[in-house]
């Protein structure tokens, strides 16, 4: 895969937490308190176990946050364009979509080198939902179908972020509560997608998620 330097520094998700990384570090080397002195009210335990999901990390320390940032980075895919592979025959999702652009498959040409010379990717449209871009309540008209599933998926994602917030603020315990959310909120998102803005027009798009923190009427 050839890329310019710029384009290798901005391409994935890894090295965004990378950045993050080097800003701590340098924060801490200034001097700046980044850490709270009482963590034990603030300490998350899984619903699920520690093989299915990895473990949990309490940051007290710069050393804590570098274990920490490098665990995201891994079960995050931080795949680079010299090592696409996240793990053994397994492409980061960043790659297998580009398969789909490129119409090829990307395979290791030699230690150094990937190509997308590989078999045809096929894309078949009619799996793919019309959604508009950036959806926001602007646009919707109230009272319809695609009104009625926006704001029920927009007061679901709401109430996750206040969830977490709690979980985050030293409620632990109510990381449980979010998994449930989590599972609902899917269900609505699929609903959003499939929902039609017109439902009189056949090629009108779809509503899509409503990401916005705040609806106001």
């Amino acid at each position: 895969v050839a890329m310019d330097e710029k384009e290798i520094k901005n391409s994935t998700i890894g090295h965004f937490y990378r950045q993050v990384n080097t800003c701590i570090s340098e924060l801490t080397v200034k001097g700046i308190k980044l850490f709270n002195d009482n963590t034990s009210h603030l300490q998350l335990r899984w619903p699920w176990s520690n093989n299915a999901t990895g473990e949990l990390y309490i940051i007290e320390s710069l050393q804590d946050v570098l274990e920490g940032l490098k665990n995201i980075i891994e079960q995050g895919e931080g795949a680079s364009p010299i090592e696409p592979e996240f793990e053994k025959d397994e492409l980061a999702h960043f790659y297998k979509f580009q398969q789909i652009v490129c119409t090829k498959a990307l395979v290791k040409i030699n230690d150094t080198h990937y190509d997308f010379v590989g078999h045809p990717i096929e894309l078949d449209a009619r799996g793919i939902y019309p959604m508009r871009n950036n959806p926001s309540k602007n646009g919707i008209t109230k009272g319809t179908q695609a009104y009625y599933e926006a704001r029920a998926f927009h007061q679901i994602y709401r109430n996750l972020l206040r969830k977490l917030q709690q979980v985050f603020d030293g409620e632990p315990e109510k990381v449980f509560d979010t998994v449930s959310i989590m599972e609902s909120l899917l269900v609505h998102a699929k609903r959003v997608m499939r929902t039609k803005l017109d439902v009189n027009n056949p090629k009108s798009e779809t509503v899509g998620p409503v990401f916005d923190y705040e609806w106001e009427e």
